[in-house]
């Protein structure tokens, strides 16, 4: 095998907690930066390798705690998921669809609730009872969307009245197949029935009122299942033929394009900079934001294109580009909500005003009071920033942002890495308090980021 370059040591990897992060106008930046894999392709290598017949091999897993945590869920169902002699490839020897054993004890999930959701998908496929829990932090979030088309395919579901975690599911002998309107944007409910489907005999339709991501029908098809898509009236249709046999795959697990916007707006920032971020994602679904930088003037070249795992991918070629501001209509700044922050700051740069239509109305409380808080930040680093209405508007300049803001930051990797390069670009320096989860989304960004070019330093 051919190790990749993109394994990071343990001497490479971010501390958990670090008092003081300080990141300070930066050099030019070049350079190959290799960005870690995607989250949710990562998790369903795992358990559609554990629902395979023979081995999965897989590279460029992204090592995050709630990826860790998914593989070693998947263990607890009798599943020998392993990383190979500490290398950049892990080992899964899969138990077939509807082979995995009952958990001898709860499984925690003290991440995300979207593990819980993927691994229930896996769990009911055969007749075993699965407990889940997670930490307290996690055992207030609802899972009643994924509740309803369980129940309707049989499965036993018992927890509290607002189906919050504690939860326990059973499967039944057969699985039912249903035909179910999904409603909801959440990035984990359709992945979850279309995983249980597969133990299902007949066919499983999922209709979709509103897009959602693409990777578990990409990733279902590669494992061998037999995957239908159409676009209705209703909505985009995703059929699943049950009682497929999956087969272990190769998986070459591509870059996370949320992660590789970091790297590439500092890029385009930054004077003379050229950097190179190879196998990052270009799946449709996930590449808003590199189409509106691209609007903006950047320069991003997408070379050696292909498809991974079902995945269209490519290496993306990112040079510094003069950027002006524009408009981003509501249903393309909406596809942007994760990515915001940074682009906030790619639009501080650009020369003109840049708006984001509809963006503030359609935020769903929390996602409102974190984006509000953020602005606080941004404004005191000197960006200037206004809400009109529905709308964001972001007054950029060429001249470079002031900076020399503190910001104090919990967990939220999309906040703290997009102060990091508002650091690499502004007059004076970012000061962040507080972080404690760049390790998971990003490993290693400080380093890679410092050895094309930043500064960022510990404290």
């Amino acid at each position: 095998m051919i190790h990749s370059d993109n394994h990071l040591t343990s001497s490479d990897m971010e501390p958990f907690v670090s008092k003081r992060l300080i990141s300070s106008r930066s050099r030019s930046l070049a350079g190959r930066i290799n960005v870690p894999g995607d989250n949710l392709i990562s998790q369903l290598s795992l358990i559609l390798g554990s629902l395979s017949i023979g081995e999965t091999i897989i590279e460029g897993l992204l090592e995050s705690d709630e990826v860790l945590a998914t593989a070693k869920a998947m263990q607890s169902f009798g599943v020998t998921v392993e990383q190979m002699d500490k290398s950049v490839y892990w080992r899964v020897v899969g138990r077939g669809v509807g082979g995995l054993d009952e958990p001898a004890d709860v499984i925690r999930c003290d991440n995300t609730s979207s593990i819980v959701q993927l691994l229930i998908g896996a769990a009911v496929g055969q007749p075993i009872t699965t407990f889940f829990t997670s930490n307290e932090s996690f055992q207030y979030q609802s899972l009643s969307q994924i509740v309803e088309p369980l129940e309707n395919m049989g499965v036993k579901v018992i927890a509290h009245k607002e189906f919050t975690l504690p939860i326990a599911v059973t499967g039944p002998e057969t699985l039912v197949p249903i035909s179910y309107l999904i409603t909801s944007s959440s990035v984990s409910i359709k992945p979850a029935i279309l995983i249980a489907s597969i133990a299902a005999p007949g066919e499983t339709t999922l209709i979709e009122s509103v897009k959602t991501y693409d990777h578990t029908e990409n990733m279902l098809h590669y494992f061998g299942a037999e995957i239908n898509i159409k676009n209705t009236e209703a909505g985009r249709c995703v059929s699943v033929f049950g009682e497929a046999e999956l087969t272990g795959r190769q998986i070459i697990i591509p870059a996370n394009p949320s992660s590789a916007i970091f790297p590439a707006v500092a890029a385009l920032l930054i004077e003379d900079s050229e950097v190179l971020l190879p196998n990052v994602s270009i799946n449709p679904l996930r590449f808003y934001l590199f189409e509106t930088l691209q609007e903006m003037g950047a320069d991003i070249q997408l070379l050696n294109r292909r498809i991974k795992c079902g995945e269209p991918t490519a290496d993306l070629v990112v040079r510094h580009s003069p950027l002006k501001g524009i408009e981003v209509p509501q249903e393309q700044a909406l596809s942007m909500i994760d990515e915001y922050p940074i682009f906030i700051i790619a639009a501080a740069c650009a020369d003109g005003v840049t708006i984001m239509r509809g963006l503030v109305s359609r935020m769903k409380i929390k996602e409102r009071n974190r984006l509000i808080d953020t602005i606080d930040d941004l404004i005191a680093a000197g960006v200037r920033i206004e809400i009109d209405g529905a709308d964001l508007k972001v007054i950029g300049t060429s001249n470079g942002v002031a900076g020399g803001a503190t910001i104090s930051v919990d967990i939220d990797d999309h906040i703290i890495l997009a102060f990091l390069v508002l650091g690499m670009v502004s007059i004076d320096a970012i000061v962040i308090n507080a972080v404690t989860g760049i390790i998971n989304s990003f490993p290693g960004f400080s380093k890679l980021m410092n050895k094309a070019g930043a500064s960022i330093i510990y404290r």
